[in-house]
Order: C-alpha cells, then structure tokens, then sequence
C-alpha cells in the first residue's frame, strides 16, 4: 500500500530554500535568522505563517545548527588551503641557484609551441635559444634541460594520452593548434 502524504507539508520548500539562504548569508552574531527566536522568525513573514509554528521552529533549530556546523568545516578547509598554499608557494621567481623559474616564465609558453611546431626539430637548443629574447635569460645548460624535457613531454602526449583519455587528448591537441595558427607558426606533423 502506497505512503499517504501528509495534508500539510512539514515545511515547504520555498520556506527551506528562504531558510538556508539567509542563514548562509547571515552572520551568526548579528543576521535576524540566527539572533531571534524561531517564533519571531516565524511571526515576521507571511510565507512562514502558512506552516505549523512548531514544525517550522524545530526547522529552523535544526537548520542553524547544520548551517554552524557547515560554516565551521568550510572555515577549517579554507585555513587549511591557505597554510597549504603558504607551504608550497614559491617566494620568488629565481630558484635556489639563481636561475629564473620556468614554470611561470613568459619563456615557457613559447617553448612549449616552439617544440611543438617543430622550430627545436634537428637544431641545438642553443641555437633555439638565440631565436626569442625570452629565452635570454636562462641559463645554457637549464635552458637545454627545459627544451628536452618538453620534446619528451610532447612526444608522450602523442603516446599515451590518446591511450588515457581520448577527448582531454585531441582538446588538447586542437588547443596547440589553434594557438600555433593564431600566431602564424606550421606544425610539422
């Protein structure tokens, strides 16, 4: 036998979604869902008027405290991601040796398509390096390491990304060619 519903609902869901969103809004010492009692929240607004006072303040007692307890976690998880972030931020651009850092320099992004339309193919990275002023300010030997590194990176995107993940691969692949086009370098497939 089919659950009968109950002739009154025990809070609707305008009246809940009302709740939440003005006690996630509030402040807790001073917005009036979380100062006053749950009658005079009650008697303030018509639309909770429509729903049995004793059903509509055990609600809103049950909806503060889930709102305090969710406020408090998402505070934790957020001075938690603020210490993480301390701890692995880099204080500058230069790394311990004093060399620039590329992940963060103007000169990786031009490596990345440099490689990949094929300027690095057959040469040196030393000669690839007298090609951008970008690349000036690294260092032979770091800057010979970085090129290497991302015709490896590149060279097992072509491998083992389309292996992994079919649609990230070719996005990524339509990407790279879409910037190569926009800034008039050929691809050499």
């Amino acid at each position: 036998m089919p659950m009968q519903m109950p002739l009154q609902p025990f809070l609707g869901v305008a009246a809940k979604q009302k709740h939440q969103e003005e006690l996630a809004k509030g402040d807790p010492s001073s917005h009036p869902f979380w100062v006053k009692t749950p009658a005079e929240v009650w008697a303030s607004d018509q639309q909770f008027r429509e729903y049995p006072k004793n059903n509509f303040c055990n609600n809103l007692r049950n909806y503060r405290k889930k709102t305090r307890v969710q406020m408090q976690s998402i505070k934790f998880e957020d001075a938690a991601a603020v210490q993480h972030n301390n701890l692995f931020r880099f204080k500058s651009d230069k790394n311990n040796r004093g060399n620039p850092r590329m992940h963060n320099h103007p000169g990786k992004r031009w490596l990345e398509l440099d490689v990949a339309a094929g300027n690095a193919n057959g040469r040196k990275p030393a000669e690839l390096k007298k090609d951008r002023p970008e690349y000036a300010e690294f260092g032979t030997i770091q800057f010979c390491k970085a090129v290497n590194k991302e015709r490896q990176k590149q060279r097992t995107e072509k491998f083992w990304a389309p292996k992994r993940n079919k649609e990230g691969a070719l996005r990524n692949i339509r990407r790279r060619e879409q910037q190569l086009s926009e800034l008039g370098m050929n691809p050499d497939n």
